[in-house]
């Protein structure tokens, strides 16, 4: 991870932060009111929810930014692979028959835009796996929409693979032009400095004062 890398994840990392916090705080208010409705009795989901809202704000607390802490496993682990548990939990009880699969698009984008590409391809490929797995439960439950559901999770995981490349390439060329715009500055002040030092050691010279 370069020093631009860093600073640009560092500058994301506030933002993943504000959506995991907005995401765990819906999630939560959806379950209660599933709850309320009577749509299920299952408590599950809802305990699940406010565990995990309580995570996320531990984690927007205690843990630093990946400008500082580089990319370690823990941290990713105590936000990536927590949500993703927690959609993947969601989604196979099917609490309210609501569909979570739009939420590991977070978890993906996260890993992509914040850590190296390999490890944005690796979240992609466990969701996909997930939603595989799933739609083969489905289907052990019960056959008659087998076809439309293993297209269903095909085209979605190729769509988060898809959201990972681009999501990192994206990443990388704002880092390689931020990188590319601080050596120019710092080539401008260095020139700048060597005019100065020339004006300053010179004993004639010429002084353009207007056309």
């Amino acid at each position: 991870m370069t020093a631009s890398t860093q600073r640009l994840a560092g500058r994301f990392w506030p933002t993943f932060m504000q959506v995991r916090l907005a995401v765990a705080i819906v999630l939560l208010a959806l379950q209660g009111l599933v709850l309320t409705l009577g749509t299920t009795r299952s408590m599950v989901s809802l305990v699940l929810c406010l565990v995990h809202l309580v995570a996320v704000l531990a984690a927007n607390r205690m843990l630093p930014p990946p400008s500082r802490q580089g990319v370690g496993t823990l941290p990713w682990m105590a936000t990536v692979g927590l949500d993703l548990l927690l959609f993947a939990a969601l989604q196979s009880m099917r609490m309210g028959g609501l569909n979570y699969t739009l939420l590991f698009a977070l978890p993906v984008l996260m890993s992509a835009i914040l850590g190296p590409k390999l490890r944005g391809l690796a979240t992609a490929a466990l969701v996909t796996l997930f939603l595989l797995g799933d739609v083969v439960w489905a289907i052990w439950l019960n056959l008659e929409t087998a076809t439309s559901q293993l297209f269903q999770a095909a085209i979605t995981g190729t769509g988060f693979f898809l959201v990972a490349l681009l999501a990192h390439e994206l990443a990388q060329r704002l880092a390689k032009e931020e990188e590319r715009s601080e050596l120019n500055q710092l080539a401008a002040r260095t020139q700048v400095a060597v005019n100065e030092l020339i004006i300053e050691t010179m004993t004639d010279g010429v002084l353009v004062v207007d056309e």
